[in-house]
C-alpha cells in the first residue's frame, strides 16, 4: 500500500460507523470517485455511472464486518450482482488485486447512479428483510400492470391472478401476479406489498451483522 494513501485512509475510517451500511457505502464511493486510486484499499468503487465494483474481504475488513456479512448486506439493500459478459471483460482490465473475485453489482432503484445525494443513498439503501433475487428484479421491472376487478356491490377489488412459485433461499414462498394490465398503474407500489411480508425471513440473521 502507498504510504500516500493512508492520510486518505484514515479520513475515510472516521467517517465509518457501526451498522450504518448506507453511510459507509457513500463515504466510500465518494472517496474512491475522488481518489481512485484507493479503490484497490477500500475494496469498493464506481465501475460506470450506475453499476458498482466491490470485493467482499477487503471491504468487508475496510468497514469491519465479516465477508459473509458483506453478501448478506448486498442483498438484502437490493443490489444484485451483474454477470454480463462485456461488463466482466472491462472489468478484468482494471489493475486491481485478485481482480477474479471482484463483483460488479447494480441497484435495484435506477435512481441509484454516481450522482446520488448523501440524503438519496440514505432514502435507496434501506435494509428488507427479504433478500433481492432475479425474481424480485423482474417483477419489479415489468412494464405491464394490473386491472382490478372491482365489484359493484361489496365494493372490492379482486385481481386477476396467475401463481408464480418465488425461492428466495428455497424459501418455498409462493406469490400472485395479476394476469391483466391497464395502461397506466403503478405496479412498482403493488409489487412492493407482495414482498413486505412479516413472515420470518429463511437467513439465520444471527450469523451476520446486519447493517441498516
Amino acid at each position: 500500500m502507498a504510504l500516500h494513501h493512508e492520510p486518505l485512509l484514515d479520513e475515510l475510517r472516521k467517517l465509518i460507523k457501526p451498522k450504518a451500511f448506507s453511510t459507509n457505502v457513500y463515504y466510500c464511493l465518494e472517496f474512491g470517485k475522488k481518489y481512485p486510486e484507493i479503490i484497490p484499499q477500500i475494496g469498493i468503487g464506481w465501475f460506470s455511472d450506475n453499476l458498482i465494483i466491490s470485493h467482499s474481504k477487503i471491504f468487508s475488513n475496510f468497514i469491519g464486518i465479516s465477508t459473509n456479512s458483506h453478501s448478506y448486506n448486498f442483498r438484502h439493500h437490493n443490489f444484485l450482482i451483474d454477470n454480463s459478459r462485456k461488463n466482466n471483460k472491462d472489468k478484468l482490465k482494471l489493475s486491481y488485486p485478485d481482480i477474479k473475485h471482484w463483483n460488479i453489482y447494480f441497484h435495484l432503484s435506477t435512481c441509484f447512479n454516481k450522482t446520488s445525494t448523501f440524503e438519496e443513498v440514505k432514502k435507496l439503501l434501506i435494509y428488507t428483510k427479504k433478500a433481492s433475487t432475479r425474481e424480485r428484479l423482474v417483477l419489479l421491472n415489468r412494464k405491464e400492470y394490473p386491472i382490478p376487478n372491482i365489484a359493484s356491490e361489496s365494493k372490492e377489488i379482486a385481481f386477476p391472478e396467475i401463481v408464480d412459485s418465488y425461492d428466495d433461499e428455497n424459501s418455498g414462498f409462493e406469490f400472485t401476479v395479476p394476469n391483466q394490465f391497464p395502461e397506466k398503474f403503478d405496479y412498482s407500489q403493488y409489487a412492493a406489498t407482495l414482498y413486505d411480508s412479516d413472515a420470518e425471513d429463511p437467513s439465520p440473521c444471527e450469523n451476520y451483522t446486519i447493517l441498516l
